[in-house]
C-alpha cells in the first residue's frame, strides 16, 4: 500500500547522463528524450552500492529541498482550485492539480491539505461528515497499472522486451509483476512528457532504510535489519540486472540506472494498491489516494466504482455527481472538522515491515514481536535430543513477554540433567514444573533467557528515555527520526520482556506456574532477533555458582 508522506509537493529531479551520437535499435527515442551511455559506466565500474545509493538519496533529498525553498505559494485564480488549496499552492502543486482536475478526478469539498506532527502533512475533514460519506474519486484513466493505456513508447518497448525475455504464459510470479510495475515507474518518470509526469514531480524522496546512509544504519542499532532492508526488493533487482545484460538496453545505461530503478521499486512498494479493476491482485497505483496518512486499526472503506459519487450537502439533502469509472473513498466512521482523513496501509504490518517498507513505525503496534532462537553449532548430542524430541528452537515473544513452554523445554533440554524421552508437545507449563527438580531447571531456563535480553537491552548507546528526548529535539530528519523511533520500540519490547520475566521467575519460586503465550507459526520480521545459547554451552563459561547450581541438579 502507501507510506506516510508529506503534502508539501516537492519535485524529485533525476537528469539522464547522456553522451554519444549512435543510437542502437531496441530502446528507440520517443520524444526527443535520449538514453545513450558507454556501458562501460555501469557494467564495468565497481560502486559500494550501499554507500553510493545512500549517496545518491541523499543528493535526491537536497535537490527536492532546494526546488521547495525557490517556489513561490501562488495561485492566480484561487477560486477555481478545490477547498483543499485554497490556502495557496506552489507552481508544481498547480500542475498536478490541474493534472487531477483535467482528467476527471471529483471530491465532495470535504477535505483540505494541513501540516502537523512528523509526517509533515495530511488530509483533514472541512466540514463534518458521516460513516459512509463518499469522499473523493480518482478515475481509472489516472491509474498506473500494467495495462494501463498511456504508456510511453519507450514503456511499450521496454515492457515488451522484458515480457519476452522473462515473463512465462499464464503465470507471472510477484516478483515478475513488481519488477514490470517498477520498470513502468522508471521509464515514465524518466520521460518529461509522461502523461504521469505531473504525479512523478510531486512525489516525495521514498526514505525508507534501502537508500539510508551507513551513519543513519547505525542509528537502528539492529544488525539483522540492516543486512535485510533490500530483501522487499531483491528479486525485482535481480531480474533488473538480469535485464540490462541484453544489447537492446545499451541506451538505458547509466551510472544511477539501478539507484532509479531501487527508486522505482521502494516507490511502488510504497504506494501500490494490491488489486486491480477486474478484481485480480495486482499492483496499482492511485494519485491522490496514496498521500494519505497511514493509522493501523482503521477499516479502508475505498472500492472502484462508476459512480455516481454521493456528495452530502450541509443541509442533509445528497447530491449525485457523474464520475468515470475509478477508486472511490469513503469516510470510515463519524468525523468533525479538523480530523484527519486516513487509511490504514496493512493492518498486520509489525514496526519492520513499516520501516522497511514505508520508512516509519507506530509507537506500540501489538504486531510487533521479538524473536528468539536457541542456537546449537556443534554440539551434536544436544541436535539429536531437540529432533528426539521434536522441539522448536524458534519462538517469537509478543509485547506481552510471555514464552511459549515448547521454547521453555527446549532450553531444559539441552542439559544433559533433562530427563524425558517423550516427543509429545507441551501445551502448558504445568508439565514442565511437576517435580522439585524439573521446576529448578524450568527457573534456569527462564533466568537464562532473562540474562540474554537483559544483555541485548544493555547493548545499546543509548536508553530508550534519551531517544524520546532526541525525537523531541525536532533536529532530526526523515531517516534520522525514523532509525530512532524504531530503536525505542525495540527497547520498549526488551525492557516489557525482562519485567515479565522477572515476575514469572518469582511465581515459579513461589510454587506457581506463570502464563505462556500461543506459538506464533511465522517469524519473518521481528523487531529483534535474539541468539540464546543452549544451558550447557553457557555453563561452561559462566561463573563458578552456575557452575555449582548445574552440579545440584
Amino acid at each position: 500500500m502507501m507510506m506516510m508522506k508529506s503534502l508539501l509537493l516537492l519535485l524529485l529531479t533525476l537528469t539522464l547522463l547522456c553522451c554519444g551520437s549512435a543510437q542502437p535499435v531496441g530502446l528507440k527515442d520517443v520524444q526527443g528524450t535520449t538514453y545513450n551511455t558507454p556501458s562501460s559506466v555501469s557494467l564495468e565500474k565497481k560502486v559500494d552500492l550501499a554507500v553510493s545509493r545512500g549517496k545518491w538519496a541523499v543528493e535526491q533529498m537536497a535537490k527536492e529541498e532546494a526546488f521547495g525553498q525557490r517556489t513561490n505559494r501562488t495561485v492566480a485564480n484561487p477560486q477555481f482550485y478545490p477547498s483543499w488549496v485554497q490556502g495557496g499552492a506552489t507552481e508544481q502543486e498547480k500542475v498536478f492539480i490541474d493534472w487531477l482536475l483535467e482528467n476527471g478526478y471529483v471530491d465532495s469539498a470535504a477535505i483540505k491539505l494541513d501540516s502537523f506532527g512528523t509526517s509533515g502533512g495530511g488530509m483533514v475533514y472541512s466540514r463534518p461528515v458521516r460513516k459512509g460519506d463518499e469522499v473523493f474519486s480518482v478515475p481509472m484513466d489516472l491509474m498506473i497499472y500494467t495495462s494501463s493505456r498511456h504508456f510511453s513508447k519507450t514503456t511499450t518497448r521496454v515492457l515488451e522486451l522484458f515480457r519476452q525475455r522473462f515473463r512465462v504464459p499464464g503465470y507471472v510470479a510477484e516478483d515478475m509483476e513488481l519488477t514490470e510495475m517498477a520498470l513502468i515507474v522508471l521509464f515514465e518518470r524518466r520521460d518529461p512528457n509522461s502523461f504521469w509526469a505531473p504525479y512523478f514531480r510531486s512525489l516525495q524522496f521514498p526514505m525508507c532504510p534501502t537508500f539510508f546512509t551507513q551513519e543513519q544504519l547505525s542509528l537502528l542499532e539492529n544488525e539483522w535489519l540492516v543486512q535485510w532492508r533490500t530483501y522487499f526488493m531483491s528479486d525485482a533487482m535481480t531480474n533488473f540486472q538480469n535485464l540490462l545484460q541484453y544489447p537492446e538496453f545499451e541506451l538505458v545505461r547509466t551510472e544511477t540506472i539501478e539507484h532509479e530503478f531501487m527508486w522505482a521499486v521502494s516507490t511502488v512498494l510504497q504506494r501500490s494498491f494490491d488489486w486491480g479493476p477486474d478484481a485480480r491482485r495486482e499492483y496499482v497505483m492511485v494519485p491522490w489516494l496514496d498521500m494519505i496518512n497511514h493509522k493501523q486499526t482503521i477499516q479502508n472503506n475505498y472500492y472502484y466504482s462508476a459512480g455516481p459519487l454521493h456528495v452530502r450537502q450541509s443541509d442533509g439533502e445528497v447530491v449525485k455527481m457523474d464520475i468515470p469509472r475509478g477508486m472511490t473513498i469513503a469516510a470510515d466512521d463519524d468525523h468533525d472538522t479538523g480530523e484527519e482523513l486516513l487509511i490504514s496501509y496493512s493492518r498486520a504490518s509489525n514496526s519492520v515491515q513499516l520501516l522497511l517498507q514505508y520508512g516509519f513505525v507506530t509507537p506500540d503496534n501489538d504486531n510487533d514481536y521479538i524473536c528468539l532462537q536457541l542456537l546449537i553449532h556443534d554440539d551434536v548430542a544436544t541436535q539429536k535430543r531437540l529432533g528426539r524430541l521434536r522441539l522448536h528452537t524458534l519462538t517469537a515473544v509478543g509485547r506481552n513477554g510471555r514464552l511459549h513452554p515448547n521454547f521453555v523445554r527446549a532450553i531444559m533440554a539441552t542439559d544433559p540433567s533433562f530427563e524425558t524421552d517423550s516427543s509429545q508437545q507441551v501445551p502448558s507449563l504445568n508439565v514442565l514444573v511437576a517435580t522439585d527438580k524439573a521446576r529448578a531447571l524450568t527457573i534456569r531456563a527462564y533466568e537464562h533467557v532473562l540474562a540474554t535480553v537483559e544483555g541485548d537491552l544493555n547493548g545499546f548507546s543509548t536508553t530508550a528515555d534519551e531517544d524520546a528526548e532526541t525525537l523531541k529535539s525536532g533536529s532530526l530528519g526523515r531517516a534520522e527520526y525514523s532509525a530512532i523511533a524504531f530503536r525505542i520500540e525495540g527497547k520498549k519490547m526488551l525492557a516489557a520482556m525482562i519485567k515479565q520475566l522477572k515476575t514469572d521467575i518469582v511465581d515459579l519460586q513461589n510454587g506457581k506456574v506463570p502464563p505462556h503465550r500461543p506459538e506464533v507459526n511465522t517469524f519473518d520480521w521481528p523487531n529483534r532477533f535474539i541468539q540464546v545459547w543452549p544451558l550447557n554451552r553457557r555453563d561452561k563459561s559462566s561463573s563458578a555458582s552456575s557452575s555449582s547450581d548445574k552440579d545440584e541438579l
